[in-house]
């Protein structure tokens, strides 16, 4: 059975990305399989997480919305 973790907060800067990230991580590290999304639209947890250039995820974003 999966089980879902969500981090969620409407106020910004309160560490929603960072825990998110750490959670996985963690649980990736003992063999879970993790999936993690990002449904923010500044996209900065998947930033942080694959260090990837705000430009390719915001095409991104576009090409999937």
């Amino acid at each position: 059975m999966a089980k879902v973790i969500v981090t969620a907060d409407q106020k910004g800067g309160v560490g929603k990305s960072t825990t998110s990230n750490f959670i996985a991580y963690e649980l990736a590290l003992k063999k879970y399989r993790v999936l993690l999304i990002d449904w923010d639209s500044q996209a900065s947890q998947t930033n942080s997480f694959f260090g990837l250039k705000m430009s390719i995820i915001r095409e991104t974003i576009k090409a999937i919305s």
